[in-house]
């Protein structure tokens, strides 16, 4: 099946396609000023997906996910594992992936978070793909950043056995909340330092009214108690939306949000920004499940923003900041399942799944990524007040064969603004100094450069920032 022509114009297809787009990196307009690049984050022949990513203190990345190998890997299957891997620079470039868990089950599910003391909790479900049964619900930790891990502990759970898109939160008073799910079901589960998960909290429950089919959920806390959840309509509608002003006591019952409205929205993911104070989520469509004239080809990803309590308030007042379309279109559904990490104040790293069916008629997925900046997203008027804070630096495309462009924002008109290249060595290489305005873009020559890693310095206003680039 492999050595067919069929495979062979397939797969040198998407080679093609992702050469072109790693090397020159997929420029999509979006629906406000400014542009999103997307990149490949992991190109393969194994099945790759969901998954979540964290930030170290020492600014490394770690991103947890599925990964099923070879041509035979699939959406389901009992060859599945666990797998890590790291970034030491921002996302830029990625070690190989090795496996922390597998065993003779599909495990998948694969979600968590870090808790203040530098603890990794992973949880997972183990699921037998011949008949199509959970196993359990389990959750291991690591005390040393994913060197090492604890055993496998069993989570006693009832119908709620997958654990939610949602990232691993803490709450104040009552310690960190994962959420889990089923059809019809939903519930939240509390921990002190992330190694017990026996406290259950809230429980939605509409197994006997079935008016409203909720799954997977995501959930963050806004400040003063108040609480906000997005949870996924099997009913291929768009997401419900749950508050709680009582740090998770009590909660409402879901209500529709005009979030990617009318498309049908899987995983739900989200996130409060204290830079712009702006909550932030990141979504795609899966359109074709909507019938009539949508298809699969057109899905979109999105980019809706809100001020936290008017979304606390009005469910229906998300504002769309940007949406461009999936970076490999096709007749198969529009993965998605996005993760986000924080990489320094108002910048996060985005890595989402895109899939396609492969001749053996079995799902193949692989990752995409790009940086979101929620200044970019701002109204000038919002804007004005966080460019006090200094320069922020935008770097495209890198890695760099000859020319890049460098991006200045949070700038003030008439900013005398100072721009150094220094090599691995800490000597400085290039230097450039003028009157800039906010959005200022300047295109740098580094062709006769050797190869390496080389550091830009935007200084204005005794306020700096500092960017990686690398040299091919």
């Amino acid at each position: 099946m492999k050595n067919s022509n069929l495979f062979f114009v397939q797969s040198m297809a998407k080679k093609i396609f992702f050469l072109i787009a790693f090397s020159l990196i997929l420029v999509i307009p979006t629906s406000v000023s400014g542009q999103v690049q997307i990149f490949p984050s992991l190109i393969s022949d194994d099945h790759t997906a969901e998954g979540f990513m964290i930030t170290l203190p020492d600014g490394s990345i770690r991103h947890f996910f599925r990964l099923d190998p070879g041509d035979n890997g699939h959406h389901i299957g009992n060859n599945s594992r666990i797998v890590q891997r790291s970034s030491d620079d921002q996302g830029l470039n990625w070690t190989a992936s090795h496996t922390i868990f597998e065993d003779e089950w599909d495990n998948r599910n694969v979600h968590g978070g870090l808790t203040d003391d530098g603890r990794i909790v992973l949880f997972f479900r183990r699921y037998n793909a011949l008949n199509r049964k959970t196993v359990s619900t389990n959750f291991m930790y690591s005390d040393d950043y994913g060197d090492t891990w604890s055993d496998v502990n069993t989570i006693v759970i009832g119908p709620a056995d997958n654990p939610g898109t949602h990232k691993m939160i803490k709450i104040p008073g009552k310690g960190y909340m994962q959420s889990f799910y089923t059809p019809w079901h939903c519930e939240l589960r509390y921990s002190d330092d992330g190694s017990n998960w026996d406290r259950v909290g809230f429980k939605w429950d509409f197994s006997d009214r079935r008016e409203i089919k909720i799954t997977e959920a995501c959930f963050i806390y806004i400040g003063e108690g108040k609480m906000i959840g997005l949870m996924r309509d099997e009913w291929f509608s768009n997401f419900y939306q749950v508050v709680s002003s009582d740090s998770g006591a009590t909660w409402s019952d879901p209500v529709r949000t005009n979030i990617a409205m009318p498309f049908f929205t899987p995983s739900p993911q989200f996130f409060y920004d204290s830079f712009t104070n702006r909550i932030f989520i990141i979504a795609n469509d899966r359109r074709g499940l909507n019938g009539g004239n949508y298809v699969m080809n057109d899905a979109e990803f999105y980019i809706f923003m809100n001020d936290p309590n008017e979304a606390f308030s009005n469910p229906k007042s998300y504002i769309l900041a940007s949406r461009f379309n999936r970076p490999y279109p096709n007749a198969h559904h529009f993965y998605g399942y996005p993760t986000y990490t924080r990489l320094d104040e108002g910048r996060y790293l985005v890595v989402f799944t895109e899939a396609y069916k492969k001749e053996n008629n079995k799902e193949q997925a692989d990752f995409y990524q790009f940086e979101l900046l929620t200044n970019a997203y701002l109204p000038l008027a919002d804007q004005s007040i966080i460019m006090r804070k200094g320069p922020r630096l935008r770097i495209f495309p890198n890695p760099i064969n000859h020319v890049f462009t460098a991006e200045i924002s949070q700038l003030v008109l008439g900013d005398r603004v100072t721009m150094e290249i220094f090599n691995n060595s800490g000597q400085l290489v290039w230097h450039n100094e003028e009157e800039a305005f906010d959005g200022y873009t300047l295109d740098i020559d580094v062709s006769g450069y050797s190869a390496g890693v080389y550091f830009l310095r935007v200084i204005s206003n005794d306020m700096s920032a500092t960017e990686t680039i690398v040299v091919q």
